[in-house]
């Protein structure tokens, strides 16, 4: 009929499952994300070290290409 679980019990028990996920081992990223891919720059940005000039054509890993491309600086020359 009723339980013996106290209130403090039931937060424990979630803290701690909270406190086992946030423990785990990130998962590994994708190659593919991490390949490089040849880009020419639309919008000078600073990357690899160094500022990037307009029309310069350099080799970025494939997320940073997407992303600068969602902002409109890159056209990335190997699709």
């Amino acid at each position: 009929m009723y339980n013996n679980w106290s209130p403090r019990q039931i937060v424990d028990d979630s803290e701690r499952a909270r406190l086992a996920e946030l423990n785990k081992r990130p998962a590994p990223n994708p190659p593919a994300l991490l390949a490089p891919v040849r880009i020419r720059v639309l919008k000078s940005f600073y990357a690899c070290g160094r500022r990037l000039e307009v029309n310069e054509i350099v080799e970025l890993q494939r997320h940073d290409a997407l992303s600068m491309r969602a902002l409109g600086k890159v056209k990335l020359l190997e699709d």
